[in-house]
C-alpha cells in the first residue's frame, strides 16, 4: 500500500502544483493586457495566453487520462479498500476497459489540442487528411500542395537551418 501512495503522491502532487502554477500564470496575463499600450505588445501577449492555453490543455487532458488508472490503482488490490477479489471478474474487466478506452481517448484528443492550436500541425495533419483520402478514393484532393506546406516554416527553423554550424 505505500508504494501505491507514494505513487499517488508522484501523480497529484505535481498535477495540484502545476494546475496552481498555470492559475497563476493566467492571472498574471490577464492582469498585465491591461497595461498594454502598443499593438506589438498586445500580439504578443495573445501568443503568450495561447501558448499558455494549450500546455494547460495538454495538462488537463493528462490528468484526465491517467487520473481514473491512479485511482483504480489506488483504491483496488488486496491491501487497498476495495479487494480484487470482492468485484466480480466482469466487473474488474469493464473498469480496465473504460480505463484504457479513456487513456486512449487522450492521445487522441492531444492530436487534435495540438491541431487547432498550432498552425504548422494543423497544415501537416489536414495534408495527411487528403492524402489519405487521396489514396482511399483515387481521386485528387483539392487544397494547397505539399510544396506550399514544405515552403511554410517557423521563424526558429529558418534561423537554425542559415545557422553557421550547417554549413561546415
Amino acid at each position: 500500500m505505500q508504494f501505491r501512495i507514494i505513487w499517488a503522491l508522484l501523480f497529484f502532487g505535481p498535477t495540484v502544483l502545476i494546475s496552481m502554477v498555470y492559475c497563476r500564470i493566467f492571472h498574471l496575463l490577464n492582469h498585465r493586457a491591461l497595461s498594454l499600450v502598443s499593438a506589438e505588445q498586445r500580439n504578443q501577449l495573445r501568443r503568450n495566453i495561447k501558448t499558455v492555453r494549450t500546455t494547460a490543455l495538454i495538462v488537463g487532458s493528462f490528468v484526465v487520462g491517467w487520473g481514473p488508472a491512479m485511482v483504480k490503482f489506488l483504491l483496488v488490490c488486496d491491501e487497498c479498500p476495495i479487494k480484487p477479489g470482492s468485484i466480480s471478474l466482469t466487473t474488474n474487466i469493464a473498469l480496465g476497459v473504460i480505463v484504457n478506452i479513456i487513456f486512449c481517448l487522450k492521445v487522441f484528443t492531444d492530436t487534435f489540442i495540438y491541431a487547432v492550436q498550432l498552425r504548422d500541425v494543423r497544415r501537416g495533419l489536414q495534408a495527411m487528411w487528403r492524402h489519405l483520402r487521396e489514396k482511399v478514393t483515387g481521386q485528387p484532393a483539392e487544397g494547397p500542395s505539399r510544396t506550399v506546406s514544405r515552403i511554410s516554416r517557423t521563424a526558429s527553423t529558418r534561423v537554425s537551418l542559415g545557422s553557421p554550424a550547417l554549413r561546415r
